[in-house]
């Protein structure tokens, strides 16, 4: 019978000062879940230099009474492969650590075991930039669709994915790249490239890096590289560009106009609704009435929790709102969908909102978003406090409410100073 005797004492083969691999121990346990057969499995923890402990199963079945913790071996006349099998594992996990060390990569116990695991010939070999890249998009955003993801959430992700994937190719002129070949200036790279070449906005050339600044992040986390080149990158958006809302007046003229086709009412009561509620297309789409609810004083408000961001709005109705929302309550196309607007498609909602806008001679290009926009303008340039604009939105934080609608503030200013300015005071006389 094979014994071979497996110490608990760190081996020599890892990094140190003196140009040696630093220590690292490796030792076998058994975890005490036996199964139907009675049969417990042997644990390999490995502990680096640091005191970083990381742990895998060996998959090497053993009866609790025959195995030896002390001496690190499998007792009895039968037990020959299955000692071999460990004398196996802890073979090659030396190997892999000093293969680590010679290739100048990270030692730590938890990359020893990823490349273990990893079963490649290459033991050193890593992930490339792309495939990391795929991998985030993957886990973190296809894998968690309707588990705290949205689908539009994961289009998104999917779409920067694919500018990603054309800079590298495009730029570097490679299928991809390896990890180690990003350095510092592929941000100054990627944002010239994507405002230069591609024509895209600041803020989204911004988005792009954000994703690959993650992605680096998650390969310093895996310990892939030493340290993340975009580490030092900040993100800095452009001022905000005027708000695209309508005027009152527009407002006003969108209400009254009597369309020829039944299809452009439907959409300009949709888009009208929105100009009252701030909701966005998204929650919109998906208003139901179980969102409805009814206060002490008998008035009417929507609660519901915003698709994007999860935060919850509270949206008191106005008497325009309760109008169009009477208009609907008995239409037989949305009592089939059980929903309470007609609401379309996203695309041809768009497509009719721009039709709209010209048959009207508004200068604004129209979309779903613009009435979203609008509510919140015509709130705050009446009156209402920035704190109840910011929970009918739903934002995440007033600050937010704030940061996009600042110019409100300045133009409210400026409507304020002329009313004050007509009335007797002794600052005007």
């Amino acid at each position: 019978m094979i014994s071979p005797q497996f110490t608990n004492s760190p081996t020599t083969n890892s990094l140190s000062l003196n140009g040696k691999p630093p220590r690292i121990s490796i030792l076998f346990t058994l975890r005490m879940q036996e199964n139907k057969k009675g049969n417990a499995t042997i644990y390999c923890r490995i502990t680096d230099h640091n005191g970083r402990r990381s742990v895998f199963s060996t998959g090497i079945p053993v009866m609790p009474q025959q195995w030896n913790q002390s001496e690190q071996y499998i007792e009895g006349e039968h037990a020959s492969i299955q000692n071999l099998r460990l004398s196996h594992v802890k073979t090659q996990l030396e190997a892999l650590h000093f293969q680590l060390f010679s290739s100048n990569l990270p030692t730590s116990a938890g990359r020893v075991k990823d490349c273990f695991l990893r079963g490649a010939n290459n033991y050193t070999a890593i992930p490339t930039f792309l495939e990391c890249l795929r991998k985030i998009v993957t886990d973190q955003y296809e894998k968690m669709t309707g588990n705290g993801i949205e689908r539009s959430t994961l289009k998104s992700m999917r779409a920067l994915e694919k500018k990603l994937i054309m800079f590298v190719q495009d730029y570097y002129q490679v299928k991809d790249l390896a990890l180690k070949e990003v350095k510092p200036a592929f941000a100054t790279d990627a944002l010239n490239y994507f405002k230069g070449t591609r024509r895209f906005g600041h803020n989204y050339c911004l988005k792009i890096l954000i994703l690959a600044k993650k992605v680096l992040r998650y390969a310093y986390e895996c310990e892939y590289i030493n340290r993340n080149p975009l580490a030092q990158f900040k993100p800095t958006k452009e001022r905000p560009k005027p708000i695209v809302h309508l005027e009152e007046h527009e407002l006003a003229k969108l209400m009254e106009y009597d369309f020829v086709s039944e299809k452009l009412s439907r959409v300009r009561d949709c888009f009208v609704f929105g100009c009252f509620t701030g909701l966005s297309y998204s929650d919109l789409f998906n208003l139901h009435p179980t969102h409805f609810k009814q206060d002490k004083q008998g008035r009417l408000s929507i609660v519901i929790d915003r698709q994007k961001t999860g935060t919850t709005s509270y949206i008191p109705l106005f008497p325009a709102a309760l109008k169009i929302i009477d208009k609907y309550r008995f239409d037989l196309e949305c009592l089939e969908q059980g929903k309470m607007l007609p609401v379309i498609s996203n695309q041809k909602y768009n497509v009719f909102l721009k039709e709209i806008g010209a048959v009207l001679g508004f200068k604004q290009h129209l979309t779903s978003h613009v009435a979203r926009k609008t509510a919140a303008m015509l709130l705050l340039n009446n009156g209402m406090p920035i704190e109840t604009v910011s929970l009918i939105l739903g934002h995440s934080s007033i600050k937010m409410t704030q940061t996009r609608y600042a110019q409100v503030k300045q133009q409210k200013v400026a409507s304020d100073f002329d009313k004050f300015l007509t009335q007797p005071n002794l600052l005007t006389q």
